[in-house]
């Protein structure tokens, strides 16, 4: 599995499971429930392109490495989100980073 696209599905929770995800390169979860989305080392290896818009996100926690590869982050829409984590910064790849206006300043 390499792309999964779950949008407005109503989901409350996503199961972040270390060595389901192991080639999973494109996450689709915009237009959802989700109030966090803890990431850790390890469980999106692959992972390059991370949709999570419009959801109700109030903290957006990543383990440094968590997503190493990563290239496209979109977190538009979450207006709880006050924050971006500083381990982001461990994310060398990303290359487009989408949030809200008043995270801009952070970002």
């Amino acid at each position: 599995l390499t792309h999964l696209y779950l949008n407005g599905n109503q989901l409350a929770s996503f199961p972040v499971t270390p060595g389901v995800f192991l080639l999973l390169r494109e996450l689709y979860l915009d237009s959802n429930q989700l109030a966090s989305f803890p990431v850790t080392s390890g469980v999106f290896p692959a992972l390059m392109e991370l949709y999570l818009s419009r959801n109700q996100l109030t903290s957006f926690p990543v383990t440094s490495g968590g997503l190493r590869v990563l290239r496209r982050l979109t977190l538009v829409g979450n207006d709880q989100l006050l924050e971006l984590p500083l381990s982001l910064q461990s994310c060398t790849s990303l290359m487009y980073l989408e949030v809200n206006p008043a995270l801009q300043r952070q970002a």
